[in-house]
C-alpha cells in the first residue's frame, strides 16, 4: 500500500503531465483520497482526465497534438517519432485514455536522462507551490491556471531553473488573496459544500457518465444510441451503410472514437453525431 506522500508525489506528477501546472490543494487530497480508496486505478485516471479545464485547453486537439502538448508538458519537447506513434496508436484505438497516457511516459522516463531529471524538476517546483497555496490559504483559482502553467514551462533540467521557479512561486502565492473560511454560525454567509477544493474541474468530483462500451455494426441498418461514455465504434464498408445512424449522448463530456476500415472506392452517407475522432483506413 502506497504511503501519503508517495500518493501526493503521484496525484502530483499527474497534474504536472496532464494539465501542466500545480495541484491546488483541495484538489490534490481530493485525487489522494480517490487512488487510495480505489481498485480500479484505470478507471480513475480516466476521472482525472475528464474535467472543464482539458475541455477548455485541449477539448478540440487532435491526437498528434495532444501528445505533443503531453511531451511538452513533462519534458520541454514534442514526442520522437516512435513514441509518438505507439500513443497515437493507443489513443486512437482506445486502448489507453490520454491520462494513463500521461503516466505510462512519465513511468518511461529514465533516471539520469534530462527528460527525468525535467520532469523531477517541474514536480518539485510544483509541491512547492501547491504547499505554499495550503499554508497561505490563498485563493488560486480558474484565472491564475494560465500563469501557473507558465512557472512550470520555465522549468529545465537545471538547478537554476529550480531556484528561479521558487523565487517566482513564492511571488505568485503572496500576491494572490487570502481565503477567508466561512463563518458556520452566520448563515448569511452560504457555502457549497459540493465544492470546497479548488480552481478547476480535476478538483471536484467527475461528472457522472455511462459506462463505455464498444459497437460493431451489423451488414444491416443499425440504430445506435449510445451513452455518455467514452464508446467505441468499428464497422468496414461492408457494415457502415447509408441508413445507418449512430447518435451519442455524450458531446461535450466524452470522447468517443470510431475506427472504419474501407475500400478506396466506398461511398456512403451514415448519419454520425456526436462521436469526437473517426479514424480512417482505406484498402484497394
Amino acid at each position: 500500500m502506497p504511503t501519503p506522500a508517495e500518493l501526493a508525489a503521484s496525484a502530483q506528477l499527474l497534474y504536472v503531465a496532464y494539465y501542466g501546472r500545480p495541484a491546488d490543494p483541495g484538489g490534490l487530497d481530493f485525487w489522494i483520497e480517490k487512488f487510495s480508496e480505489s481498485d480500479n486505478v484505470d478507471q480513475v485516471l480516466i476521472d482525472f482526465g475528464e474535467s472543464d479545464e482539458f475541455l477548455v485547453t485541449r477539448g478540440n486537439s487532435d491526437g498528434v497534438s495532444l501528445i505533443n502538448g503531453l511531451y511538452q508538458q513533462m519534458f520541454n519537447r514534442n514526442a520522437d517519432q516512435a513514441g509518438m506513434d505507439y500513443y497515437r496508436e493507443q489513443l486512437n484505438t482506445g486502448q489507453a485514455s490520454l491520462a494513463s497516457i500521461a503516466l505510462d511516459i512519465a513511468n518511461g522516463a529514465v533516471e539520469g536522462t534530462d527528460d527525468y531529471q525535467v520532469l523531477h524538476n517541474k514536480i518539485e517546483v510544483a509541491s512547492i507551490f501547491t504547499r505554499l497555496v495550503r499554508e497561505e490559504n490563498a485563493d488560486y483559482n480558474r484565472v491564475h491556471l494560465a500563469r501557473a502553467r507558465a512557472l512550470l514551462e520555465s522549468v529545465d533540467e537545471t538547478t537554476a531553473s529550480v531556484a528561479e521557479g521558487a523565487v517566482l512561486e513564492t511571488e505568485f502565492v503572496s500576491g494572490l488573496a487570502v481565503v477567508v473560511p466561512p463563518d458556520p454560525t452566520n448563515p448569511t454567509e452560504p457555502t457549497d459544500p459540493t465544492d470546497p477544493t479548488g480552481p478547476t474541474g480535476p478538483t471536484t468530483p467527475p461528472v457522472s457518465r455511462d459506462p463505455a462500451k464498444s459497437y460493431t455494426l451489423t451488414p444491416e441498418a443499425d440504430t445506435i444510441q449510445s451513452g455518455t461514455g467514452n464508446d467505441r465504434f468499428s464497422a468496414t464498408d461492408l457494415t457502415l451503410l447509408d441508413n445507418d445512424r449512430i447518435l451519442d449522448s455524450g458531446q461535450g463530456i466524452d470522447r468517443d472514437v470510431m475506427t472504419l476500415a474501407l475500400n478506396a472506392q466506398w461511398q456512403v452517407a451514415a448519419d454520425i453525431d456526436n462521436v469526437e475522432t473517426i479514424n480512417i483506413s482505406f484498402g484497394k
